[in-house]
């Protein structure tokens, strides 16, 4: 089981870690179900200014800051760095 305050959003430069082992970690995400959509754009808790966060695309590592509010993009949070 996972407790309270043991997962959380990491930031853009950890997403951008995440994303650089990309292979490695998406096989373990398979195994259990819960692949990263590598198309897909992921918030982080970097946030650039009052009204807008950094967002990181697995597929490619791209990265831009975008306004908080509006956009659906995911979130993966994680246990442990």
């Amino acid at each position: 089981g996972i407790h309270f305050e043991e997962a959380f959003l990491p930031s853009r430069d950890e997403l951008i870690k995440i994303f650089k082992n990309i292979n490695r970690i998406q096989a373990a995400l398979e195994r259990i179900g819960r692949p990263l959509c590598r198309d897909a754009v992921y918030w982080s808790s970097s946030e650039d200014g009052n009204y807008y966060a950094w967002v990181v695309r697995p597929s490619d590592g791209g990265m831009y800051s975008n306004g908080k509010y509006g956009y659906n993009y995911r979130v993966r949070c994680v246990l442990a760095f």
